[in-house]
């Protein structure tokens, strides 16, 4: 499964291979200077938990101790250049640093207590700091907003198109939340733009996976049909790099179809073809 993935990885930035350009980031760590002012250590709130994301879709919690005085190191590799989370007195947060780069972060004790947006109780230095803020405030709204359109998966009365078609109008809503957001915030940023956007996109991706091949009355699904449910979700999408949902979607998909090769009596003949062996189906779809 594994390597399964990681070719689908490579396959998807050839292109920058070509270019001459490395994607993955092999020795070229992200430093961090940490700082919590006001800080009164409690139960809770004795560790940085930090969590990064790999190629495959998976995520990594690392717990970092904070000093008496408030401080804080890390020193860390992410494989490419995505977001990672950190995880103060109970709450995870988003950030989006550059590779190789070395930042200071402040989180006020005081207001990350009485603030639920924790986007005035932290500040990261330089460019990719001031992006990672508006992406912190931006998550908080969007998770906070009512949209009109609720997708409830339970419902069989639905048939999984239909199902996929009203996720596809919550996600409409949601992308024009992120334009109303950009307006009204002046929110110009290209680099939050792009991860903004796929981070919603892949998202709702992720759950129509998920949901597709939870039952199992999904038997006799093809590759054809999963990939037409899924037309709204660029597989091979170099901007969407910066965003670990996309990773995760490409796992879905690999996971899918890892599923159907072995379940649906359609593939049985290349089940024997290929000594029950999935790889090279998947790598061919």
């Amino acid at each position: 499964m594994r390597t399964i993935l990681l070719l689908i990885a490579c396959l998807a930035f050839l292109p920058l291979q070509g270019q001459n350009r490395s994607f993955f980031n092999l020795d070229n760590p992200i430093t961090i200077d940490g700082k919590v002012s006001n800080y009164q250590p409690r139960e809770n709130n004795r560790f940085i938990t930090l969590r990064t994301y790999d190629v495959l879709g998976n995520s990594h919690d690392t717990a970092i101790a904070i000093k008496p005085d408030g401080s804080f190191f890390m020193r860390f590799i992410v494989p490419y250049p995505s977001e990672f989370d950190i995880m103060y007195s109970g709450t995870f947060i988003p950030l989006l640093p550059a590779i190789g780069e070395r930042y200071t972060i402040e989180i006020d004790d005081k207001a990350w207590s009485t603030n639920e947006n924790k986007a005035s109780a932290i500040s990261m230095s330089g460019e990719m700091g001031r992006i990672s803020n508006t992406i912190i405030d931006f998550s908080y709204n969007y998770s906070k907003h009512n949209f009109k359109t609720e997708v409830n998966w339970s419902d069989k009365s639905k048939s999984d198109e239909e199902a996929v078609n009203l996720r596809i109008k919550r996600l409409k809503e949601e992308l024009q939340f992120l334009e109303d957001y950009i307006r009204e915030r002046n929110a110009g940023n290209a680099v939050f733009q792009s991860w903004a956007k796929n981070h919603i996109v892949y998202e709702a991706g992720n759950e129509i996976l998920f949901v597709l091949f939870t039952s199992s009355r999904h038997k006799s699904y093809t590759h054809d049909q999963l990939l037409r449910l899924l037309k709204e979700f660029p597989i091979d999408n170099s901007p969407a790099v910066m965003n670990s949902r996309y990773f995760a979607f490409l796992k879905g998909i690999t996971s899918d179809l890892v599923i159907m090769f072995n379940i649906n009596p359609a593939y049985a003949n290349l089940r024997k073809q290929y000594g029950n062996n999935p790889f090279p189906f998947v790598s061919e779809k």
